[in-house]
């Protein structure tokens, strides 16, 4: 499959995972890439669940994710990736993920964590990645929901993670 959609957002599949960003996308399947989910057969069910009739969805851990960028490929079609954290999608565009934008989404706040926009807090390990997928040539977008304008994080980069 092609990836023709990367998202990142730390809740994983929800309404407008699939009525918006699945549906912009025009891909034909969800691939979520989560250790913890998996390898959870119940937390599988809830997301396929959330996803809707009709939406495939294939769990990956972070290893298969990256052996199939190394190699074996995913097969037909198009596909939506979604991870829930930058540190995740610089470990697989270091294992051969070859996209020219990541449309970042949420990414709740914690102790330690700056914020970035209304929805999208980073600690120094998360705006290390997003540095260096900026350095990589990548767009990087954060973008709520589809219906609102996106944000330039490569200009936050600059701006603000010196």
């Amino acid at each position: 499959m092609a990836i023709t959609f990367v998202r990142m957002d730390d809740r994983f599949i929800h309404g407008q995972v699939t009525a918006g960003w699945a549906r912009k996308a025009g891909a034909e399947c969800i691939l979520l890439v989560n250790d913890d989910i998996a390898n959870n057969n119940l937390i599988q069910k809830l997301q396929r669940l959330s996803a809707g009739p009709g939406v495939e969805v294939t769990f990956l851990t972070e290893e298969q994710a990256k052996a199939r960028f190394q190699g074996e490929g995913f097969g037909e079609g198009s596909a939506f990736l979604l991870v829930g954290n930058p540190i995740l999608l610089l470990r697989l565009v270091e294992a051969g993920l070859r996209v020219p934008e990541i449309n970042l989404g949420n990414l709740r706040y914690e102790p330690g964590k700056r914020k970035v926009t209304k929805w999208l807090y980073v600690n120094d390990d998360e705006t290390a990645a997003l540095k260096e997928l900026s350095r990589r040539g990548i767009r990087l977008n954060a973008q709520w929901v589809v219906a609102e304008d996106s944000i330039n994080i490569n200009d936050w980069l600059a701006k603000h993670a010196g």
